[in-house]
């Protein structure tokens, strides 16, 4: 990982001795934005249309409410004192593997779900990077405790990935490459939102990039779970095989430009804990 001499800490000490900070060129939607989190006091850029556009919502660390890092273990490192912990199957048979950032889950062939204890809220996200298993039916993702086919995502044997909240509903797909996509890493982000009472709207990201969007009506809405899974959940789903990495968990929806920020710098890099940079 790359060695980081500027940190909020030093920034802060700089602002206590009432030093400000500066910095310039800076022409990268990321960087700008791990600046932003940084502190500094303001950003030069030749695109400032382009950055102005990039730059994180103040209140984004605010709205992280689980991360799980899986860097050797299920703790939360968001600060709200949640984690996961395996259901059924052999956890003994599950890996942390070297994954984008540091560590990553494997549940291989394993057949456990991990329980997340966080309750979604009417709006929010879901971000996670995801290295699928050869394609087979059906490759669920992330599963929840608000019943079977309610609150899901997965990927078929044809490397299309779904996502839906009630059974019935349209929810919301994007088509990998049905051979050159398997077996790599894959960002995935899903948001929602509750419209009143007559509507929902969804949306899913896949490797930063808005891949599908939609809307629900009121009769297509199901409260958010209690429990949220990764890899499995309900007995008649198809446990995942993949690898997870870098599960956040938010109570609004991100934008674009903050999805992108949180797939290339990670969650880590909202101040929840430092985290070295994807390799």
């Amino acid at each position: 990982g790359r060695v980081r001499i500027v940190t909020p800490r030093l920034i802060a000490a700089a602002h206590r001795h009432g030093v400000e900070v500066h910095v310039w060129t800076v022409n990268d939607p990321v960087d700008a934005a791990r600046w932003q989190m940084l502190g500094a006091d303001s950003i030069t850029t030749d695109r400032p249309a382009f950055i102005r556009e990039s730059l994180l919502s103040p209140g984004l660390p605010r709205a992280l409410r689980l991360w799980l890092p899986l860097d050797g273990d299920l703790r939360d490192a968001s600060g709200r004192g949640r984690g996961g912990e395996p259901r059924g199957g052999s956890a003994q048979k599950m890996r942390f593997v070297e994954a984008v950032f540091g560590k990553g889950l494997d549940l291989g062939e394993s057949g456990a779900a991990i329980a997340l204890r966080c309750r979604l809220a009417e709006r929010g996200t879901i971000s996670l990077w995801y290295r699928p298993a050869p394609w087979y039916d059906h490759q669920t993702i992330v599963d929840s405790s608000a019943g079977e086919n309610a609150w899901e995502m997965w990927i078929y044997r044809t490397g299309q990935l779904r996502f839906r909240i009630h059974p019935e509903g349209r929810g919301v797909s994007h088509s990998f490459h049905p051979t050159g996509d398997a077996c790599e890493w894959h960002h995935i982000a899903v948001t929602w939102e509750k419209i009143g009472a007559a509507a929902a709207k969804l949306q899913l990201f896949a490797n930063g990039h808005l891949a599908d969007s939609t809307g629900e009506g009121s009769d297509r809405w199901l409260d958010p779970p209690e429990e949220l899974f990764l890899g499995g959940g309900h007995p008649r789903n198809t446990p995942g095989r993949g690898i997870w990495d870098d599960v956040a968990v938010f109570d609004r929806p991100l934008r674009p430009a903050e999805i992108r920020f949180v797939m290339t710098a990670g969650a880590g890099a909202l101040g929840a804990r430092p985290q070295t940079g994807p390799r």
